[in-house]
């Protein structure tokens, strides 16, 4: 068993390290485009090695 307490994980991620990258299923409306998360930076790798 794995213990994973006090983190935060992205759906986006954690569905793409188990291989799903289709995510029209998850679409309230499969037209729109998909407007990313506002909190989340886009390039992560810069902050962490700040």
């Amino acid at each position: 068993m794995t213990i994973c307490t006090g983190n935060f994980f992205l759906d986006q991620d954690v569905l793409e390290e188990e291989g799903i990258t289709d995510f029209d299923q998850y679409a309230v409306d499969p037209d729109a485009t998909l407007v990313s998360d506002f909190f989340v930076d886009d390039n992560p790798e810069d902050w962490l090695q700040a």
